[in-house]
């Protein structure tokens, strides 16, 4: 499964790592780490998820920044709950590339805010599995 957290709100995705596919699922609103942690965490159980790549994002230097440490919360607030494999994966530009994919596919202006969480979710699995060449984890 993969997670792109933001401030108002995680984009959540699956993926088929066999066949190197990902799909988005949904848009979660953010309430509160810990009330987040768990939505994503009965997610994850629901849909039988071997693993969490959860969007860690480097700043320009390659370095940590506010965003990555908010993400870095959220991965300790699921160890906490949960011993789900946790992934965090530099996600730096899929909110951009799912912007590009959504006004290439001709979506219109209004919509695609609405549609740019989950899709970064899906392209961060992508990624993800990219790097693995379709590795064997269930994510």
């Amino acid at each position: 499964m993969g997670v792109d957290p933001g401030e108002k709100h995680i984009g959540i995705a699956l993926a088929n790592p066999t066949i190197g596919l990902a799909k988005p699922l949904m848009i979660i609103k953010h309430i509160s780490r810990a009330e987040n942690a768990a939505r994503i965490v009965k997610l994850a159980e629901e849909n039988h998820c071997g693993a969490i790549v959860i969007g860690c994002p480097t700043d320009s230097d390659g370095q940590e920044g506010v965003s990555a440490r908010r993400s870095l919360r959220l991965i300790n607030a699921i160890r906490e709950i949960s011993s789900i494999e946790l992934i965090p994966w530099d996600e730096s530009h899929t909110s951009q590339d799912a912007m590009e994919t959504l006004i290439a596919s001709g979506a219109k202006k209004k919509n695609r805010q609405k549609r740019l969480d989950d899709l970064s979710a899906a392209m961060l699995l992508i990624d993800y599995m990219a790097s693995l060449n379709l590795g064997s984890h269930n994510a």
